[in-house]
């Protein structure tokens, strides 16, 4: 029974880039061939190339292979290591293989033969537990010793993976797709409501593995985790936030030290399979990797494929002050650059409902940008079709490659030139502000900001039920929040948006990309650009002489993008025709009202609230309804229809038992 669906392997199994699970009885009990086939069953939508699986006594460990590197082919079973006793199960791409090779003492020649997984096989034969900090790349391991009944789990430092994991005193389960955790059914499926609520009203859940379900964790980026029959120990190997500032004399030597570093991770992300890929916006993020990406291909003969997600239906009338179709702006790009074969994306044959009930049968969790699954889906779908598989991304560009800078970091001379008087006393003004916000109790804090703004207007930002808001006292505790306000120090800013915990966009892009076969790399999220562009001085990413922002990305970009892109201070807006798209399929946005209306969904989401922003939709061609769209509508449909599957899986569970 178990073969018709497993490749089973005795020993050392050492395994690539794809997804994890396991198994770990905590008593000692043998893990059943039955709960081995359901939870490789369950991870059967991530569309890999071959499956390994090793199992003995207590333990289960496996891994769904995509065979997305030259090196991954050489992956292979491995005899059982009598010296240590090691069981591995790897999904990794190791993007500092040379230094790790020198390390090592490993032969350049004998180097270049060995898989990914065998660099982290070996770093951990030698540095043991402290081994994660070393390598770089987008990686997820998990290290058993069955002697000591212990296992090591670690993922990559910036969180381009997944790894999820239950525990209690008996058991611990952990896999790179959570679907496989709720397939075993020994745990209920319970909403944590208060997850739900952040989403709902965009509060970013603070720092920590927490999930939407409340007995599931994730483990964060730049974490480990180790478990024995007694105790779970989770910590940090690496913080971000250590990153000592880099003085220089001269701009121009900040901007060639970032080539170096970007130059680096591009290329690191070039070793793939298949034809190479990007996706091209009309921005400076994926303008520059595909910018940097071309012609270091172009030396290897290939050329890059680039996907630029295009309206299919007339876009707001209003003035956004954003380019609300990108696809000029991405064409001038790759005729400057050249070695590109563009790829348009209208994602007809995928209407907004649609996507986003398919993106929760892949991931099931309610996401911040659920107006964006149709294009985000139709691309990895295009990806794949085309044989590629790798796509490449600039995820995290906004703060890190092209972080703005904060006027009030340069000098009062070029305050004073670029604001004016009037500009620069707002931005003392301001200044004072968040001066106060630091020094003044957190009680008056909180009563200044409920005073700014009040429970209705809140409200009416959001598809949260009312009564459900209040059940939580939610509003209460994000004003107490003291990360809703901006930091006083840019670096503070930053650091918020890239800490571990944060970084919810690259494991969904982790888990949606391997329900279509390929792998997403960001660049932008690569540990050595994140820390290089936060050691610069925030003054740096202001040109003094125009006053203009994110200086550094576009001083690194001259030569390389057209100026008309490279110095555009607008930005491009995602899913620009969302309105159009939702009245083109209609009936299944009033079918899915409807069934959040008649299921446990209405608990949670103001089901009348989003009829009537929908009505208003059908209608009206404006700013305030592409926002409703985007921020109330389509996140509360996502919601809502999560809530009722839930509900769902709860009853067919209790009629099981």
């Amino acid at each position: 029974m178990l073969e018709r669906f497993l490749l089973v392997f005795s020993g050392i199994e050492i395994l690539a880039m794809s997804g994890i699970f396991g198994i770990i009885h905590r008593d000692g009990s043998p893990v059943s061939d039955e709960q081995v086939i359901v939870f490789q069953k369950a991870m059967c939508h991530w569309k890999s190339d071959r499956v390994n699986i090793w199992k003995s006594g207590c333990a289960v460990f496996g891994q769904d292979l995509l065979l997305s590197t030259p090196e991954a082919q050489l992956e292979k079973p491995l005899a059982f290591d009598k010296e240590t006793g090691l069981v591995f199960t790897t999904e990794c791409r190791v993007d500092n293989r040379k230094e790790l090779a020198r390390s090592l003492n490993i032969p350049l020649a004998q180097a270049n033969q060995l898989p990914d997984s065998e660099f982290i096989r070996r770093s951990f034969l030698k540095w043991g537990e402290e081994c994660p900090v070393r390598i770089h790349g987008d990686w997820s391991f998990a290290i058993w010793k069955p002697g000591e009944r212990r296992l090591f789990l670690a993922r990559d430092h910036c969180g381009v993976t997944a790894l999820h994991y239950y525990a209690d005193r008996k058991i611990f389960v952990f896999a790179s797709d959570k679907i496989a955790l709720l397939a075993l059914g020994i745990f209920p499926p319970d909403i944590n409501e208060f997850h739900l609520a952040q989403i709902l009203i965009s509060w970013s859940p603070s720092e920590g593995g927490g999930d939407i379900f409340t007995h599931i964790r994730h483990l964060p980026p730049a974490h480990k985790l180790s478990l024995t029959p007694e105790r779970i120990e989770t910590s940090r190997y690496y913080r971000l936030e250590d990153t000592p500032q880099l003085c220089l004399k001269d701009r121009r030597e900040y901007v060639d030290g970032f080539l170096d570093v970007w130059d680096t991770a591009v290329k690191a992300r070039l070793r793939a399979l298949g034809p190479p890929s990007a996706q091209l916006s009309g921005g400076l993020d994926s303008g520059s990797i595909v910018a940097t990406a071309a012609p270091l291909l172009k030396q290897d003969g290939l050329i890059l494929h680039t996907f630029t997600s295009i309206p299919l239906y007339p876009t707001p009338n209003d003035n956004f002050n954003r380019f609300l179709n990108e696809l000029p702006f991405a064409q001038r790009t790759a005729e400057f650059v050249g070695n590109i074969h563009m790829h348009e994306v209208n994602s007809e044959a995928l209407n907004p409902i649609q996507a986003i009930r398919k993106a929760l049968a892949i991931n099931p969790e309610p996401l911040h940008a659920a107006g964006n699954f149709f294009w985000l889906l139709e691309m990895n779908r295009q990806v794949a079709e085309l044989g590629a598989k790798v796509l490449l991304i600039g995820q995290t560009g906004n703060a890190s490659i092209s972080w703005k800078g904060f006027m009030r970091s340069q000098p009062f001379a070029v305050q004073a030139r670029h604001l004016g008087l009037i500009g620069m006393f707002k931005e003392q003004f301001r200044f004072v502000k968040l001066m106060a916000c630091e020094i003044l109790p957190p009680c008056t804090i909180t009563a200044l900001r409920k005073k700014r703004k009040s429970s209705q207007t809140r409200h009416l930002a959001s598809s949260i039920h009312p009564d459900f808001a209040n059940h939580l006292n939610l509003w209460d505790l994000q004003m107490a929040d003291p990360r809703i306000n901006f930091q006083i120090s840019p670096f503070r800013n930053r650091i918020e948006v890239l800490l571990p915990g944060r970084s919810g966009p690259g494991r969904l892009h982790a888990i949606i990309a391997a329900a279509a076969g390929i792998e997403i790399r960001d660049p932008t999220s690569d540990a050595r650009v994140q820390a290089y562009t936060l050691s610069i001085p925030d003054k740096i990413f202001i040109d003094p002489k125009t006053g203009v922002g994110r200086w550094l990305i576009r001083e690194a970009m001259k030569g390389r993008l057209p100026d008309e892109i490279r110095l555009n201070k607008t930005r491009g807006l995602q899913a620009g025709d969302l309105v159009g798209r939702l009245r083109h399929c209609a009936e299944e946005v009033e079918e899915a009202l409807s069934e959040l209306k008649g299921g446990r969904a209405a608990e949670y989401i103001n089901v009348p609230y989003l009829y009537a922003i929908w009505q208003k939709i059908l209608v009206e061609d404006t700013r305030e309804t592409f926002r409703q769209a985007v921020t109330t509508l389509t996140r509360g449909i996502m919601a809502g229809l999560f809530v009722n599957w839930t509900e769902a899986q709860r009853r067919q569970t209790s009629r099981e038992n």
